[in-house]
């Protein structure tokens, strides 16, 4: 797969805790983690991002206001990117590859089919008849999501 194909500029919808993205220029990978207030580390990874995108310039960004416009100018500069699912962020939440596009992990079975059209991911437990998951997944932390709402970690 060609390198800009491995990324795509993703939706402001797409930020949440736990969401990975990278800078572009690569800076490698964050994600967003926003910690408690009295640790003082939510603003941690906004402040790194600010830099990037406006420079040396310095925001006061608190844990309710999220940085919304930074993480906005940087889309629209395209200058944030996701990585799309991949076999190793299968591989990296615990599936054990068994062909070419199937995983297993405990009770759980996964297929994968990286296409023109999206990353569809099909997840099945072994102990039922019907599929736990049909549907396009775009990146690891959307994965994540998916296998936490179905029990699968």
């Amino acid at each position: 797969m060609k390198e800009e194909n491995k990324y795509y500029v993703p939706d402001l919808e797409e930020f949440h805790v736990g969401f990975e993205f990278e800078i572009v220029p690569s800076k490698g990978l964050m994600i967003v983690d926003y910690g408690k207030p009295e640790e003082k580390s939510q603003t941690v990874w906004a402040t790194e991002f600010e830099k990037m995108i406006y420079g040396d310039s310095r925001y006061d960004i608190n844990i309710m206001g999220t940085g919304l416009p930074e993480i906005n100018a940087g889309i629209k500069g395209k200058k944030v990117r996701a990585r799309y699912l991949n076999r190793e962020d299968i591989k990296a939440e615990g599936f054990r590859f068994i062909s070419e596009d199937s995983f297993e992990k405990d009770n759980y079975t996964l297929k994968f089919n990286p296409n023109e059209y999206g990353r569809w991911v099909k997840i099945k437990d072994h102990e039922v008849e019907y599929d736990h998951f049909s549907g396009n997944i775009r990146n690891r932390s959307e994965l994540k999501r998916v296998l936490n709402q179905i029990g699968a970690i």
